[in-house]
């Protein structure tokens, strides 16, 4: 397993004050408005979009993906919204396609979530990892099996929460208990699913569980009560699952391939823009999330560079998340500076000192906005470059850019 540096060992030490007043106008899309209003009317609902528009909106192509990833989330609703789950999928499909991403990329957009939200236990998240491949293609495949974080799923089987006793301890005989939790949980399995999820079994036995830190969990288990040692193990367990989104990234057979980091770094923007504003809980979890993203993926710049690979947008859109993270935090403590003088002060200084700890680390200049609007044209122009200009179209049959 690589282990990747981090970049707040590089450059000088910055400081920059938490939120900035005189800044420019808030982030927000804008991007072509006939895609804004696809948008609401999915908000409203999915079922009633014609396929002529979802083809002119995002493509031809992707009209399988949509009317799949819809299916299958149907019912379903986003804990911190209370949308309907697939306009978080959609949304990020729109997003990608406003900054020139091709129809295999909005395609992975659209079903990153299908397996992980719609499959129950590990039985279903198989049959669903087979469908994508004969479904879609052995290219978008394992496009979604990338971007499913197959650790997490089987860490939330429940035979293994029943082997565990209640109130396991932040120490080694609770890193013990996990351990044989997942064993025989693995070996009461039919063989094919052992087959087929050994690897996974195997980093989580012999990676994910020995390398957790307790210590870590322990102090989330004393703000937040119903943290135990098992949600420390799901949470870091995003950790192994984006190192192996960047090591799959710079492996694959026909060379880089850069659709599930975009399709990730989508995810987390829109994560990012509607993570809850006064949860200690949620705010530490995105910032869990995308720093690990960052973390895990930021060795791939300089391998990028030194392999002189061209027309390739991560470097870019690595930037762009940066950006948008700190964006979004100083949102979040614009909005809590009404409620600070009262029970949400401590959680308005712990925010205050994130920003500060994140303009440090990845060198955020005070003026994110401005630097997301220039990182933004930069994308779009190399997408153009590649794929050429993509319209939005209102019906009818539209040009659209190969699949990339």
């Amino acid at each position: 397993m690589r282990r990747t540096r981090c970049c707040s060992c590089l450059g000088r030490h910055r400081s920059f004050s938490p939120v900035v007043r005189d800044r420019e106008r808030s982030d927000v899309f804008h991007g072509d408005p006939r895609l804004r209003r696809f948008s609401t009317r999915l908000m409203q609902d999915s079922r009633t979009v014609p396929n002529e528009e979802i083809a002119g909106m995002l493509g031809p192509g992707t009209v399988e993906a949509f009317r799949f990833a819809e299916h299958v989330l149907r019912g379903r609703r986003r804990r911190t919204t209370d949308e309907p789950a697939f306009c978080h999928s959609a949304d990020i499909a729109i997003r990608a396609a406003d900054l020139g991403y091709g129809e295999r990329v909005l395609k992975a957009c659209l079903l990153h979530d299908v397996v992980e939200d719609g499959a129950a236990h590990l039985v279903e998240m198989d049959l669903f990892l087979q469908q994508m491949n004969e479904r879609f293609g052995s290219e978008v495949g394992r496009d979604v099996r990338v971007l499913t974080n197959r650790y997490a799923k089987i860490l939330e089987e429940r035979p293994i929460r029943d082997r565990l006793p209640g109130g396991l301890p932040f120490d080694e005989s609770g890193r013990q208990a996990l351990a044989a939790a997942v064993r025989d949980y693995r070996q009461g399995l039919p063989e094919s699913l052992q087959r087929n999820f050994g690897y996974e079994f195997h980093q989580v036995l012999e990676w994910l569980i020995p390398t957790l830190d307790l210590q870590l969990g322990q102090v989330r288990a004393q703000v937040d009560d119903r943290h135990t040692v098992l949600s420390e193990l799901q949470l870091q367990s995003y950790r192994l699952f984006t190192v192996e989104m960047a090591d799959d990234a710079r492996d694959r057979p026909g060379g880089f391939c850069e659709v599930a980091l975009v399709v990730k770094a989508m995810d987390l923007v829109d994560n990012l823009r509607t993570a809850e504003v006064v949860t200690w809980r949620s705010l530490d979890r995105i910032l869990l999330k995308v720093e690990m993203f960052l973390d895990s993926t930021f060795f791939l710049n300089a391998w990028i560079r030194d392999h002189g690979i061209a027309n390739q947008t991560f470097p870019l859109l690595y930037d762009f998340l940066k950006h948008q993270l700190v964006e979004q935090m100083e949102e979040r403590a614009r909005a809590l500076e009404f409620l600070a003088d009262t029970r949400f002060a401590l959680l308005a200084e712990f925010l205050r000192g994130q920003i500060r700890r994140l303009h440090r680390k990845y060198h955020v200049g005070p003026r994110p906005v401005r630097a997301l609007g220039r990182l933004r044209r930069e994308i779009r122009e190399i997408n153009d470059r590649q794929w050429g200009r993509f319209t939005p179209a209102l019906v009818g049959p539209v040009g659209v850019r190969p699949s990339g």
